[in-house]
């Protein structure tokens, strides 16, 4: 790390080079609800008022994250006064890499808002984009398979590394096999390793949905989003998707996204996916509210309507024991965690 500083009369000038965000132990222990600030400052610069520690600057921040958020970069310029941090034209960057590590993709979400600097920190910003990706939003929120979706933001205890050495301990290696057994003894436990690659690879394959790492699209649009260490999340979203798939069995040409998620539950106003099959429009959509978190056991209700979707599309998903031809057209209610529903 580099820290220069001077001072021009009232004003001190400074600039910082390559800072580990974890050692300002941000936010404090008694606060850390949803973990520690963590990320590296490649490059900040601030003029600070010395009268009242006013301050404008920018900074760029790479792998800056807070418990299961995390993004690839963050650059923004920034003011402070009176005990209010705001950022000013801020740019998340998320990138796409070859083996050599040369970026061959990046798409730009705009950011904004503010933070008060005080024990319990009230956060507000708006988040905008012409061209984000589903995969961003998996990577960003560290949604690897569908029983993420309704966990909550907080990380449970020792989500994250409390110094390297812990986190070297987590990434330690265990040998499968025993280099003082015999021969014979180390190609049974190869086998058995095989088998056990087997049979997850089959379970694999008897799962209805595809895995969320098929799952491909692109979307424009804004989200709002306010939160209290002390409290939940507040997120307004407005967006808008085309060629949305997911796997081999599920495509959306057009996707509408409007809602909001406010103390674990989920408002959807409406979610619509539409494509032209076979020459005709066919649609499914969602209004209503839906517990995100898996817990949750109060009753709520979507109404899922759908029109016109040609039934063989749902073969696959459904397990529907032989072809079945026409289009599906209804409604139904859907209770329950929007991981775990169940249907009226």
């Amino acid at each position: 790390s580099l820290a220069i500083g001077e001072t021009e009369g009232d004003r001190l000038l400074a600039r910082l080079y390559n800072f580990p965000l974890s050692l300002l132990g941000l936010p404090p222990a008694n606060a850390a609800r949803f973990g520690t600030l963590r990320g590296n400052v490649a490059f900040a610069s601030a003029s600070i008022n010395l009268r009242d520690f006013s301050a404008v600057g920018q900074f760029d921040v790479a792998s800056l994250g807070l418990g299961y958020v995390s993004i690839d970069r963050l650059f923004s310029g920034f003011t402070y006064a009176n005990g209010i941090a705001t950022l000013n034209n801020g740019e998340i960057r998320m990138v796409d890499t070859d083996g050599s590590g040369a970026v061959v993709d990046e798409r730009i979400y705009q950011v904004a808002g503010q933070v008060g600097l005080t024990p319990q920190p009230q956060i507000q910003a708006r988040l905008a984009t012409e061209r984000g990706t589903l995969q961003d939003v998996l990577a960003i929120l560290k949604v690897t398979e569908l029983a993420d979706v309704g966990r909550s933001l907080e990380p449970p205890a020792g989500f994250i590394p409390r110094s390297q050495a812990e986190a070297e301990a987590i990434l330690a290696t265990v040998p499968a096999g025993d280099p003082g057994a015999s021969l014979l003894n180390n190609l049974r436990r190869l086998s058995e390793l095989r088998e056990l690659e087997v049979i997850a690879e089959r379970a694999t394959r008897d799962q209805p949905l595809p895995p969320l790492a098929d799952l491909r699209g692109l979307f424009r649009g804004s989200v709002n989003l306010s939160a209290s260490l002390a409290g939940d999340v507040t997120a307004d979203f407005d967006l808008e998707g085309q060629d949305w798939r997911w796997g081999q069995e599920f495509r959306a040409d057009q996707v509408v996204a409007r809602g909001r998620y406010r103390d674990g539950l989920l408002q959807l106003n409406p979610v619509r996916f539409a494509s032209e099959v076979d020459g005709e429009l066919a649609a499914i959509t969602l209004v209503g509210t839906t517990a995100a978190n898996l817990d949750d056991r109060r009753d709520r209700a979507l109404t899922l309507t759908v029109e016109n979707v040609p039934i063989y599309a749902l073969e696959a998903p459904l397990r529907l024991p032989f072809p079945i031809a026409g289009r599906l057209n209804g409604q139904a209610v859907l209770r329950g965690s929007i991981v775990d529903p169940s249907v009226e």
